[in-house]
């Protein structure tokens, strides 16, 4: 019952005697129940409409028994009756929800860059402007790789190990892969606390698997990867790009060697490793943590989270041993990936 309901009816019903007469006590009796009953009746829907579960019950498979087999009662119709997108590998719940809102992100920025008389500034304009140009797909093929001229002479200018580390955290912070990874995450075992993870990374191909292993998918992913890599090049004017693809492949057959398995990394006790800057430093050090850190502005931190230390051992002894020309050319290689979507025709078609 809602108690406060009740009291205001009961104000209403007293400001109503003094302007009144007092009504016999059978009416105002009746009202009362009246008043009380229909609270009830909205509460009770109220809290209905609460305690919905959100189950599509439409999905049971109910010629199943759900102590026999859970799941086929559970998801069994809907595996049956659902077609996969021809565009997708997975699809469910989730996939329907980020599509639709997708779908609902595109309606509004597509409203949003027909607008005109927009303020300066504002997020109105930021946002037509951004959309308009990345939409502008002759102005970008027109462009091609000079539209990340800055990022290519950034890696041309690479002179010492000192540059190469701050590179990588530099052009990091715009996205570009490198061996060293990392986000910035609540801490597993405090979640009111943001830290920095240092995560394995730095591999074109999807998993480690793609380089050590010889089924025919991976061979394949393998040959795939030198035509790209020869391509990325050849697009960017760069000479000799089949000899770079094939070194550049042989140096992230190291990297992925170092790689966990994906099954060591859904341990999240063996990948949650607390360290502090001088502890990291002496797992790895081939790696320029100071000027990484620096270049990437996360440095200071009194911890980081190593999330495959052992990795990051063998990642510090690839950098002393591989020659600066290599990650060079490494580093151009990412930066062109990173970009190659929105560098025009050749390069989408390429990417």
């Amino acid at each position: 019952m809602d108690f406060r309901f009740i009291a205001a009816v009961a104000v209403a019903l007293g400001l109503h005697g003094c302007e009144r007469q007092a009504e016999p006590a059978g009416v105002i009796s009746q009202h009362k129940e009246t008043m009380e009953s229909e609270a009830s009746d909205a509460t009770s829907e109220s809290q209905s409409q609460r305690l919905s579960s959100g189950i599509d019950f439409k999905w049971i498979d109910t010629e199943v028994r759900p102590q026999d087999d859970l799941f086929d009662y559970a998801n069994g119709k809907w595996l049956r009756e659902t077609e996969l997108p021809p565009d997708r590998a997975r699809w469910g719940a989730f996939h329907m929800l980020h599509e639709k809102s997708q779908e609902d992100v595109r309606k509004l920025v597509e409203e949003v860059s027909q607008a005109e008389n927009v303020e300066p500034g504002s997020a109105t304009q930021k946002i037509r402007d951004f959309y308009n140009s990345y939409m502008d797909t002759e102005a970008a093929t027109q462009r091609g790789v000079e539209a990340i001229r800055s990022e290519l002479d950034m890696v041309a200018a690479i002179e010492s190990r000192a540059d190469l580390f701050r590179v990588i955290g530099k052009l990091g912070s715009y996205g570009v892969d490198s061996p060293i990874g990392g986000m910035i995450y609540s801490d597993l075992k405090d979640p009111d606390t943001a830290v920095v993870y240092l995560s394995e990374s730095g591999i074109t191909l999807p998993d480690r698997d793609y380089y050590l292993k010889d089924d025919e998918q991976f061979v394949t992913g393998r040959e795939l990867f030198r035509a790209y890599a020869a391509r990325l090049f050849e697009l960017a004017g760069i000479a000799d790009g089949e000899s770079k693809a094939e070194s550049l492949l042989a140096l992230e057959h190291r990297l992925a060697e170092a790689h966990w398995t994906r099954e060591d990394n859904r341990d999240p006790v063996k990948s949650y490793n607390p360290m502090t800057l001088e502890e990291v430093k002496q797992l790895a050090p081939g790696i320029d943590w100071d000027v990484t850190l620096e270049a990437i502005e996360i440095a200071g931190r009194d911890r980081y989270f190593v999330r495959q230390p052992s990795y990051f051992e063998a990642a510090g002894k690839i950098f002393a041993e591989t020659d600066l020309e290599t990650w060079k050319d490494y580093m151009t290689l990412r930066t062109l990936d990173r970009f190659a979507s929105v560098l025009g025709d050749h390069f989408f078609r390429a990417w």
